[in-house]
């Protein structure tokens, strides 16, 4: 029987299931547990697999520079950030409300750490994310005109430009910049 339901897994697609099943099956005998929560115990494993492995994958697609969360920033070296308003960043209510955030201050002031938090919080609750300097979105779209290469800067929930203002930007990929702003605004 154990077998016809592992062949039944794998024929469904379900090989991490197939690898779990006995696992699962000895510990529902055990547990004298009934079939739903068999069923139950087992899906539930197979659905955090599938959560970690997108989550894994979002971030990997995501371009960010590295994985520091906001519970590594040092607010005492970081004098001038408010906290507080970080905090409320993190609840991620402007993403939920789609609105834009800025954050400005000096050089190596922690804004690039804040936003890679931000970042990885909102792939956490499921959001897609894109981490990109200004430069290299307006070179990557500069002389282009497919909106195929445009997507992952318009489709993404979460679009990350760092270093605004760090360089001068010609005048065409300044406009190609403001285009990718104004059409993400516009939605």
């Amino acid at each position: 029987m154990l077998e016809l339901t592992e062949e039944l897994c794998c024929e469904l697609g379900l090989t991490h299931a197939q690898e779990l099943l006995s696992a699962k099956v000895e510990a529902a005998t055990n547990k004298e547990s009934s079939y739903v929560e068999f069923l139950i115990s087992l899906l539930s494993t197979k659905s955090q697999w599938r959560r970690q492995l997108s989550y894994e994958t979002c971030l990997k697609l995501s371009g960010l520079p590295h994985n520091k969360g906001l519970s590594e920033f040092d607010f005492d070296f970081a004098k001038g950030v408010d906290r507080t308003l970080i905090n409320e960043l993190a609840s991620l209510a402007f993403v939920a409300r789609r609105s834009n955030v800025v954050l400005l201050g000096p050089p190596l002031g922690g804004k690039a750490h804040l936003l890679v938090g931000l970042a990885l919080l909102a792939l956490e609750g499921g959001n897609s994310v894109y981490f990109t300097t200004m430069t290299r979105l307006a070179n990557d779209l500069l002389g282009t005109t497919t909106t195929q290469r445009a997507r992952k800067y318009l489709a993404t929930g979460v679009l990350i430009v760092d270093e605004i203002g760090y360089r001068n930007l010609s005048p065409q990929a300044a406009s190609v910049f403001f285009d990718v702003i104004s059409a993400r605004y516009e939605t």
